[in-house]
């Protein structure tokens, strides 16, 4: 069974663009320290585990080298499935009148209507303040000669930029609290 991603709209255009070729999703249950080190890489078909006391916990990675995964999307047939699919995200305003809010949740979309595709080519662990500059610009962070642009704001650093985009989509304090992450690299495919 395909795996599928979702981003909001912004950052859909970006990885489609090609200015975002990295993503990080917060490990779910939070490892203690002693777990995870720091910029742990994690090899294919490998998982992290920790033990505490007589339980022991795996944290494994949703995604694997090599993968390859669906970007789910907001979509909606046009008359019925076999006469074709619309896509919210292409901003056609047509279609957008015609159709209105009856667009499908990207939550659910199956495997079969997408239209585009990531190749995960890295995976690994770290705090989510350790984010590099470098990293932050894969992330789609805009960097210009005098300032750092996110999709919608400017700030001084690429840091500052990831530190407001990544408390906006996962809820405010997201980065003071600095949680593990994997780190997924990709590349679009087709």
């Amino acid at each position: 069974m395909a795996k599928g991603i979702m981003f909001t709209e912004a950052i859909f255009n970006a990885v489609i663009e090609g200015r975002k070729t990295q993503t990080r999703r917060i490990v779910k249950p939070q490892p203690h320290d002693f777990y995870i080190p720091n910029k742990l890489s994690i090899p294919r078909e490998t998982s992290i585990d920790g033990a505490q006391g007589k339980s022991s916990r795996k944290f494994k990675p949703r995604y694997k080298l090599g993968e390859k995964v669906f970007i789910k999307e907001p979509y909606q047939y046009v008359g019925s499935p076999d006469a074709g699919i619309k896509y919210k995200y292409d901003n056609d305003s047509e279609i957008n009148f015609i159709v209105g809010d009856l667009w499908k949740n990207k939550l659910f979309m199956p495997a079969k209507y997408a239209r585009y595709f990531i190749e995960i080519t890295g995976v690994r662990c770290e705090r989510l303040q350790d984010i590099s500059d470098e990293d932050c610009l894969s992330e789609g962070i805009v960097k210009t000669i005098d300032m750092v642009l996110r999709f919608d704001d400017i700030f001084n650093t690429p840091q500052q930029a990831y530190a407001a985009l990544i408390n906006k989509i996962n809820g405010k304090g997201t980065w003071e609290s600095n949680p593990y992450v994997w780190v997924y690299s990709f590349r679009l495919v087709k």
